[in-house]
């Protein structure tokens, strides 16, 4: 319990008692009066001191909690940490690995270029570099995603460590994770396809 000097406007300071862990907060009550439209404006009445009292008191056995109807405060947002059909099928250990094997697919590409200019190859030795090209799209994706092409189209996912996979009960979802990893298969394969092409026709 601690003291703080009130001042109100038009009246001599006054102490007022305060207790809680914020001493440096002030409890301040205001009652209004209103008046009728187009009258004095609005004045204030200096409250008792059992008024204090009670607002001190109630600050401190019922503290204002967080509020909960915020719908953006406890979102979770899709393909973080909790499996979501046709969105999300892996996380942690599972989405480090597919991070792994995308950084290989990537660096692989990168030393078969270097190869091929380097010892100056034949330009059709370009178009087996549509099998790099693929792999390090569907690696791209899977970590972008958080979808392993695999896990939807056996119908499974895995959320905790490498090995863990469960398995996808609905069949509504395991169409949506089929139609998932379809479409990520096929876009890959554009994808290396026309990678391939650029690389092939490219005058370097």
């Amino acid at each position: 319990m601690t003291e703080r000097i009130a001042r109100w406007p038009g009246r001599p300071p006054s102490r007022v008692a305060l207790c809680g862990s914020d001493r440096s907060a002030l409890i301040f009550c205001f009652f209004f009066i209103k008046e009728k439209e187009g009258a004095r404006p609005l004045t204030t009445t200096r409250p008792s001191e059992e008024q204090y009292r009670s607002v001190s008191h109630q600050a401190v056995l019922f503290p204002a909690q967080p509020r909960t109807d915020n719908p953006h405060k406890n979102r979770t947002f899709t393909g973080m940490s909790s499996y979501s059909p046709g969105h999300c099928n892996i996380s942690g250990a599972q989405l480090l690995k597919r991070k792994r094997f995308a950084a290989k697919c990537l660096g692989l590409t990168v030393w078969a270029i270097l190869l091929i200019e380097i010892i100056d190859l034949s330009k059709w030795w370009k178009l087996p570099m549509v099998v790099l090209f693929t792999l390090s799209a569907i690696g791209i994706q899977q970590v972008y995603f958080n979808f392993c092409y695999v896990f939807g189209l056996k119908g499974l996912y895995g959320l905790d460590e490498v090995g863990k996979t469960k398995t996808v009960e609905e069949e509504e979802y395991r169409r949506a994770d089929r139609a998932k990893a379809q479409r990520m298969i096929i876009s890959s394969v554009l994808i290396g396809i026309l990678l391939t092409a650029i690389y092939f026709f490219l005058p370097v």
